[in-house]
């Protein structure tokens, strides 16, 4: 995915150029990165300075030519081009490494809790112990105390027990 997107933001600009105004007819990597090192071993200049126009030091380029002399279009990619396309890229693999990790979890969640189905369902809501059901009892009302009397003899509840003697 991150090689993806750093091909694109190379060719993606050549391609629309070429589709929409005159194919390129140049291309060239720069001949003058062979000296490259030797420039920096040279004492030519101080290696503040040196260092400050590397930024600006042009890759490549690619240019369609015009039928009037000069160029139509150029597109040059230099060295500060490079550190954002590889910045823009690993950031668009990094949003969807983690959206693709954080999907994964949700559905193996859904999974886990479909897997189940109703007999899961019902085996969970069998399992709980007595007090835990006492929480899911109904509400008291004037026509609920016969319910309460039945959750009562089922289970040893406290609460029940307490909610029923209020009731009566």
């Amino acid at each position: 995915m991150t090689l993806a997107v750093a091909a694109l933001n190379v060719v993606a600009p050549v391609a629309i150029l070429s589709a929409v105004r005159k194919p390129f007819d140049f291309y060239t990597f720069n001949p003058w990165l062979k000296r490259l090192p030797e420039y920096f071993a040279s004492d030519d200049a101080p290696l503040v300075e040196k260092l400050a126009k590397l930024p600006d030091l042009a890759l490549f380029w690619v240019s369609a030519g015009s039928t009037y002399g000069g160029a139509e279009w150029g597109f040059a990619v230099d060295v500060t081009d490079v550190g954002r396309i590889l910045l823009v890229s690993a950031l668009f693999g990094l949003y969807f490494a983690l959206w693709r990790r954080y999907r994964d979890l949700a559905l193996g969640a859904a999974r886990a809790l479909h897997r189940g189905g109703l007999a899961g369902a019902a085996a969970t809501a069998s399992r709980r112990s007595p007090s835990s059901s006492c929480l899911f009892s109904p509400s008291v009302t004037s026509g609920a105390v016969h319910a309460l009397q039945e959750k009562m003899a089922e289970n040893d509840c406290p609460e029940l027990e307490a909610r029923h003697d209020r009731i009566a």
